[in-house]
């Protein structure tokens, strides 16, 4: 009975704070809302854990004791290194160093007509985008400029997208295009 209240509590916190996360950002503090989400994630985290690895003791017939600790520790752990991505300098970071040289190395810009793009010198065609992940953080980008009345292509443009995964971006939307690198080493000096 008493673990039955101690779960609909957890679920009645758990529900207020997903449906009241705005207000909690703001009163009493903003960071009250950030501390009761990892606590309530770190409590779900831990309960499936266990329900988890306990069926597979059951289904396998292990007749080990879980060590709740262990199980305690994980999510926190976990997070705390997702924290800590974001202290890492970028010029560290393997995937940032490889989507640099592609930056450095590939972006072009093909004309396929140029008195079209003439045309367009100042105002805005129709430009379509095409993203091809290279790998789980860069992004190669393709974007197809063409004339709206004859919808014919002028200009081809490929560069790369390096997505930041860390909570604290150095960029307002967490993606860096080509175009950002030096402003960004700039401004970490």
């Amino acid at each position: 009975m008493k673990n039955i209240i101690k779960l609909i509590v957890l679920i009645l916190l758990t529900w207020l704070n997903l449906k009241y996360y705005p207000i909690l950002l703001v009163f009493p503090f903003p960071f009250f809302a950030w501390v009761l989400g990892l606590i309530l994630l770190s409590i779900w985290t831990y309960l499936f854990l266990y329900v988890g690895i306990s069926l597979i003791f059951k289904i396998f017939n292990i007749k080990k004791s879980i060590n709740k600790t262990y199980l305690a520790l994980i999510f926190p752990l976990f997070f705390s290194l997702y924290i800590g991505v974001s202290f890492i300098p970028l010029e560290y970071q393997p995937s940032f160093s490889k989507f640099e040289e592609l930056c450095l190395t590939k972006p072009k810009d093909i004309i396929l007509d140029e008195d079209l793009r003439k045309k367009y010198i100042g105002k805005s065609p129709k430009i379509e985008q095409y993203y091809k992940p290279i790998n789980w953080r860069i992004e190669s980008v393709e974007s197809i400029w063409s004339d709206y009345e004859s919808k014919k292509i002028f200009l081809k443009h490929y560069s790369y997208i390096w997505r930041e995964i860390s909570p604290f971006h150095k960029t307002a939307n967490g993606k860096i295009y080509c175009s950002d690198i030096n402003k960004l080493k700039r401004d970490s000096r």
